[in-house]
Order: structure tokens, then sequence, then C-alpha cells
């Protein structure tokens, strides 16, 4: 069975892509750079074969789950140690890291990439250097 509309939603955005119209996305007035998102868009509607849908549903259900972990693991921030278990200082860079190759993964089993300014194409906290001519 092909991706519904909502399935296609989540891919876009576990690619980072903005889910609105190819040729209206703006932010604080300037064009967001959507250059690719004809071809993740091409590529939702030719993957027919069952399992090849399948596999990119499992790596799309991973790339939520993981989201998930960030957010339950935001209440483990304030504290060192909770009833006498220590918790781990690294947690969420290692989720973020575990979301990054998920939805890269993502971005692979579609033969798509990921949208150069999101966490799946790279682009991180603190936004990206780009050279100006």
């Amino acid at each position: 069975m092909p991706f519904s509309t909502v399935e296609k939603a989540r891919v876009r955005r576990a690619l980072g892509y903005v889910n609105a119209t190819h040729g209206s996305v703006l932010s604080f007035g300037v064009p967001i750079a959507n250059d690719f998102l004809f071809v993740v868009e091409d590529r939702m509607d030719q993957l027919i074969e069952p399992e090849g849908l399948e596999l990119v549903r499992e790596d799309l259900g991973r790339v939520e789950a993981t989201r998930d972990q960030i957010f339950e693991a935001q209440e483990r921030l304030a504290a060192k140690k909770i009833d006498g278990i220590e918790t781990n200082p690294d947690e969420l860079k290692a989720l973020f890291d575990q979301l990054k190759w998920w939805s890269r993964q993502l971005a692979e089993g579609l033969g798509v990439p990921a949208h150069v300014y999101s966490w799946a194409g790279g682009a991180g906290p603190g936004g990206v250097n780009v050279p100006v001519v």
C-alpha cells in the first residue's frame, strides 16, 4: 500500500523538510532552501514495492521513537541522581546522534538527500557556516 498523506508528512518532517507547498516557504522573509523537496515527493510516490515501503516505514518509526526518547530524556536534565540511580550526562548527545543516524537511514532508504539545514542533513544546533562571495 503506498504512503498515505500523513505518512508523507511524517517522512518530510523526519528528513527536515517543511510541510508546505514547494514555492511558498519563507522564514523571516527569506526563502528556505527546499531544492530537493520535489525529489522527496517523487520518490515517495514512486516507491511501490511492498518490501521497500515496509523498510522505509520501519526507519520512520525508529526516527520517531528516538524523538520520543529525546523528549522523555528532558525530564532527567535537572538531576544527576534519581533515587540512587546516576543519570547519564551524555544521554541527550547520544540520542541526537541516533536521531541523525536513523534520519539518514530513512533518507538512504528512499534514495533522497536529507535537508541540508536539518539535523538529518548534519546541521545540528548553532546553524551552518555558508561562504559569502
